[in-house]
């Protein structure tokens, strides 16, 4: 599927195409676009924006004139082409440096949001609560001799390379225009090289070379991308891209090429199939791709779907934006240099994925030294909440079972299983009509619901109110209430001593590497056995104690065998703060079980790995650095808060999650377009209500926009439709050289967007 975009420039443009901030004299930076598509729209959206202001302006002043809810810039685009993937993200990243603040000042450091941070994780049992922000690195040096000079941007980028490894880019632009409006992409030239990053931090094979060239021939605008990754054997992606189009690029012609490598199930190898050549046409109305030996399709430009990845929220009375303290950009020393990070309300995150011990010395950008602080594991608070299974018509749940992760869905009659989830790429494979079959649930079994970022206990529908397996009961319908927990991870600021009760399978304390290894034995002799244990929580140091607050529960230390059922970690639970039976009051239910339906009950996760771990920063005096939580919505989608009118969703119930950077929506694998995207999309002004009352609105300000085919294309003409040669350009690896050794000691001057003063 292709479509088309509309260019939104995240930095201005002054007289020639300059941008009119700079730091040099009155030497000013040009304006790179963050985005290259081959067709452009400048009208598309306009009647979108009304639509939008009228809805909001309907429902309160906060889209009056000057809020920041109205000066809120959308930024929108629709893929054109999977073959500029690498040169729009490289594009992107860069729009977020500030890069024309720092035009001859020297080599600099920006974290910016990671391009897939957004993205559903694709496991069926984590949750935004327990996920640790991670931002994207990139040193940047702006150069230029004068305002009728060449500016020269070198960039040094760790992203993910092949088989999802680190992945060091170098990057030398060379732009001879800014973007304006007779240069909707500006003119420049780029070449970039990628090599792989050792565990040690020491570069290693080269596995991408890509060049971009944007110029005006003739009135014409031209585009050449040629982008080679992967490793040979292993995988491999060639892709070539050629564009010719008129001055404000919404009439011309391109060739794409793409190969890239594919699993073949009969052969059981990587295979390398023959190249796929595309001829397209497109003009102010439509959009035609001819691939060889298929059928022309055709899609118009006005008929869109909007696919919406960042929201920003705003007070539904002033427009004020929302605003919290979701973390702070540290650095450290290491042996190698000065390195980066940040810290937050999900954790900490390093620049190459660096591990900190605990008691290591940070600092934030003021200088203000802090130490590290590590958990050997994390308390989650589980929230009584209740959904009727009507509700969740359709939504899918990963239920695990005999080593498979099936994807199931509530049909309004019965579950069925629609699919699974391939584990070695996290995607969801589905079933053909004929193959989905029913599935029923055990009393003890559930599913993780992404759109309610939830375990959702499905099994307790199959069991009487007493709980009792003996007693049956009618098959759960539409009506049935499904009673579920909500789970949030505590922070410092959320914490405080807890004696905790439980009747679960829990390992004697000490932990000893014996029962490690026999755990298995231990566990399934527990039960026909069991017995209440105690344990006390320590708020000051975030951790799990017996009830003598003399050993922690903790794996730290232990070696962990492989196949062993604590290898990803030892999960201790229900915890409960009141006893659920003790054996001595013989007026007291027996079924110390219902502790999974307590209204609050606790779980405590410890492992050998980060996951399973709490890290966060202490102050100078001893105090937990504080974040604000992320705001938490139970949220009922209708059509009319749809960005698409789509009423698929109708009356389903979904928790948002606001971190302060964006909206968290549930996401979903999507096999006709063979990616993952949002659930729902919301438009501008729909009203979202916190557990107190609070009163917000959301506007999408990063999204894309689909076209959709039109059904019978016969008549539609394009004039000047004629085929357009592969490119001409090729990597100059002579560029790249001068791009040199990734700079050391380099400031840390922009974060997410922002400049730090």
């Amino acid at each position: 599927m292709v479509a088309v975009t509309t260019l939104i420039l995240m930095v201005g443009c002054g007289g020639g195409g300059s941008s009119s901030s700079g730091s040099s004299g009155d030497v000013s930076a040009l304006a790179l676009p963050d985005r290259i598509q081959l067709s452009n729209a400048d009208e598309l959206g306009a009647a979108r924006a009304s639509r939008s202001i009228f809805r909001a302006a309907a429902r309160g002043v906060y889209s009056d004139a000057g809020t920041d809810y109205t000066n809120a810039v959308k930024r929108s685009w629709v893929d054109d082409t999977d073959a500029l993937d690498m040169i729009n993200t490289i594009l992107g990243v860069c729009s977020e440096t500030s890069y024309s603040d720092f035009i001859n000042a020297g080599p600099y450091k920006a974290l910016v949001r990671d391009d897939d941070d957004s993205k559903q994780s694709q496991s069926g049992n984590t949750t935004t609560s327990t996920t640790t922000e991670t931002l994207m690195e990139i040193i940047v040096d702006v150069t230029r001799a004068s305002n009728t000079a060449p500016m020269i941007i070198k960039v040094w980028l760790y992203v993910n390379g092949p088989n999802d490894q680190p992945m060091l880019v170098r990057g030398y632009f060379e732009v001879t225009e800014g973007v304006s409006d007779a240069y909707p992409y500006g003119a420049m030239t780029a070449h970039f090289k990628g090599n792989m990053v050792n565990e040690d931090g020491n570069e290693g094979l080269e596995v991408m070379q890509m060049a971009l060239s944007v110029s005006a021939e003739d009135g014409n605008v031209v585009i050449e991308n040629v982008d080679d990754e992967g490793i040979t054997g292993e995988w491999v992606s060639h892709r070539k891209v050629r564009v010719v189009a008129n001055a404000d690029v919404t009439q011309g012609n391109a060739y794409v090429s793409d190969q890239e490598t594919e699993w073949s199930e009969a052969e059981g190898r990587n295979i390398l199939p023959p190249v796929t050549v595309s001829q397209i046409a497109f003009n102010e109305t439509y959009f035609k791709e001819t691939e060889e030996g298929q059928d022309p399709a055709v899609y118009a430009k006005d008929d869109l779907k909007h696919r919406i990845y960042r929201y920003k929220l705003f007070d539904a009375e002033t427009g004020a934006e929302t605003v919290l303290n979701s973390g702070f950009p540290i650095e450290f020393e290491t042996d190698s240099g000065t390195k980066n990070g940040y810290v937050g309300y999900y954790g900490l995150w390093t620049n190459n994925n660096l591990t900190l011990a605990s008691g290591a010395t940070v600092s934030d950008m003021d200088g203000n030294e802090y130490t590290v602080f590590r958990a050997a594991g994390k308390l989650t608070k589980h929230t009584a909440s209740e959904i009727q299974l009507g509700e969740l018509v359709g939504a899918e749940m990963s239920k695990w079972a005999d080593g498979v992760d099936s994807i199931v869905a509530w049909n309004g009659s019965i579950f069925r299983k629609i699919g699974y989830r391939d584990q070695s790429n996290g995607q969801i494979v589905y079933y053909a009509e004929g193959d989905i079959t029913p599935v029923t649930f055990n009393q003890w079994e559930g599913a993780w619901c992404e759109s309610l970022k939830s375990y959702l206990p499905i099994g307790n529908l199959y069991a009487d109110t007493d709980f009792n397996p003996m007693t049956p009961v009618d098959p759960p319908t539409n009506s049935s209430i499904l009673s579920y927990h909500t789970e949030q991870t505590l922070s410092p600021s959320e914490a405080a001593d807890l004696t905790l009760y439980t009747w679960s399978f829990a390992l004697d304390m000490p932990i000893e590497q014996a029962d490690v290894n026999n755990v298995q034995a231990l566990q399934s002799a527990y039960w026909g056995n069991e017995s209440e244990k105690t344990f006390r929580f320590i708020a000051s140091e975030m951790m799990l104690y017996d009830a003598a607050e003399e050993n922690q529960v903790s794996l730290s230390g232990m070696d962990i065998p492989e196949g062993n059922m604590l290898q990803w970690g030892y999960h201790l639970g229900p915890l409960t703060t009141e006893r659920y039976y003790d054996g001595t009051d013989p007026d007291q239910t027996p079924y110390f079980w219902e502790a999974n339906n307590a209204e609050v009950y606790y779980t405590w996760n410890t492992g050998t790995d980060q996951w399973n771990q709490y890290v966060t920063v202490r102050d100078a005096n001893g105090n937990f650095a504080s974040f604000d939580p992320p705001l938490s919505f139970a949220y009922t989608h209708s059509a009319a808060n749809d960005a698409n009118g789509d009423d698929a969703n109708d009356g389903k119930r979904f928790r948002l999650e606001y971190d302060g950077f964006s909206l968290n929506m549930p996401w979903a694998y999507n096999p006709e377009s063979g990616q993952w995207e949002p659930q729902i999309n919301l438009a501008d002004g729909t009203q979202l209500e916190d557990a107190d009352g609070n009163q917000y609105v959301v506007k999408g300000i990063e999204e894309c926009l689909i076209m959709n085919a039109v059904e019978d294309p016969t008549g539609i003409t394009f004039e000047n439709e004629e085929e357009v040669g592969e490119p001409t350009l090729t990597y100059d690896s002579s560029q790249t050289d001068l791009v040199g050794e990734v700079p050391t000691d380099v400031v840390l001057r922009v974060i997410k967007g922002e400049v730090i003063e």
